[in-house]
């Protein structure tokens, strides 16, 4: 992947500002890039500070992207500020989150929140004002609608809508019933993931998940869900998977993340198939324990 040739076509024809430009750059690193799950993943292992150096350094060549993955020290120092430097000239300030002065504002980014929020059209609380003012987010939105980005609103937008329509199916409902709207919720969640079109990257499939839990659940329901990502590494590679428990009244429901022939996928599964991957691949013991019990 190019990503200079990429930005370069995409904006020839552009006549935005530096501010509208810096935006639109911040908004496609995200869409190109995902954020890398053996960084948190290997805290869990001896060897973790090697890793996580290796992770956090590795030079990236944006003229010839083979591993698409990234953190937050590496989106700053090897894809955004490069990319501002490419296309506006301007220096940024780098580490853990990138700084750059544009326009009349000194902004702040922390592009790991927003990776999978930019793929959705969701707004992005990683792009900030340094001053955290309110008209700055006013900006910014208007800012998106110019350069394409929304047209009116953020995806969060029509989740709203979309939980406020199963709620009203479910009005006045039974304690049976609410399981029902959970379970509904659930296989929305699964519809809209496989909407998308980044179900070859577990962390942005396992981010949009929690993203649509976050907004489509109640909080009693969110209480009835419990999760554990887990992993194995070996000479092979990585694998990740992320395991789902739903405590309901008549029963409990397993969901499983788990990579298929054509990407990631969010099925309905069984004790009997979660239980050797909980017993055997790597995660924290504590949210592991959870699925012990059936």
């Amino acid at each position: 992947m190019n990503v200079i040739e990429i930005l370069s076509n995409e904006l020839k024809d552009k006549n935005w500002n530096d501010v509208e430009k810096a935006r639109y750059i911040y908004l496609r690193s995200c869409q190109l890039f995902s954020y890398d799950p053996k960084y948190h993943a290997s805290d869990l292992l001896q060897n973790s500070y090697s890793i996580q150096n290796a992770i956090k350094t590795r030079r990236i060549n944006l003229e010839d992207v083979e591993d698409n993955t990234a953190v937050c020290y590496s989106h700053s120092d090897q894809i955004y500020s490069k990319l501002i430097y490419e296309f506006l000239g301007i220096i940024c300030g780098i580490g853990s989150a990138t700084t750059l002065s544009v326009g009349n504002q000194r902004i702040i980014t922390h592009a790991p929140v927003d990776f999978v929020r930019a793929k959705m059209g969701c707004s992005t609380p990683g792009y900030r004002s340094q001053r955290r003012d309110e008209s700055f987010k006013t900006q910014i939105k208007q800012i998106d609608k110019e350069i394409g980005y929304i047209e009116e609103e953020y995806y969060e937008h029509e989740l709203c809508q979309i939980k406020k329509q199963i709620e009203e199916t479910f009005s006045k409902i039974s304690s049976t019933q609410k399981d029902e709207q959970l379970l509904s919720k659930i296989k929305t969640i699964k519809a809209l993931l496989e909407s998308f079109k980044f179900q070859d990257s577990y962390s942005d499939s396992a981010a949009c998940i929690s993203l649509l839990q976050e907004q489509l659940l109640s909080v009693s329901e969110k209480s009835k869900v419990k999760t554990a990502p887990l992993f194995q590494d070996n000479e092979e590679g990585w694998t990740f998977v992320k395991v789902y428990k739903m405590e309901l009244e008549e029963g409990i429901i397993y969901y499983l993340l788990e990579q298929g022939e054509n990407g990631y996928t969010f099925n309905q599964t069984s004790f009997q198939e979660i239980a050797p991957l909980v017993e055997n691949m790597k995660g924290r013991e504590k949210e592991k324990a959870m699925f012990y019990r059936k």
